[in-house]
């Protein structure tokens, strides 16, 4: 695994997420696990480490599929 390669794979994409924001870039997010309404970044939800990685399929570059989705 490479050091600059992507790791936070949002199934929402942020650039969806920063119209949720407030005037400090913040989403108003719903901690399941806590049970409590929380501010958070936006980088920071919605998302899973590595996700889209595939080894499998693609040995040479792995994180292809994400980088072929974050042109959108």
């Amino acid at each position: 695994m490479e050091q600059n390669e992507a790791k936070r794979h949002h199934y929402i994409p942020q650039f969806i997420l920063r119209n949720f924001t407030d005037e400090n870039g913040q989403l108003t997010y719903w901690d399941i696990n806590q049970n409590k309404l929380e501010k958070r970044n936006p980088s920071s939800v919605f998302m899973n480490w590595h996700m889209y990685r595939d080894e499998e399929n693609h040995e040479e570059n792995p994180t292809q599929i994400e980088s072929l989705l974050s042109v959108f």
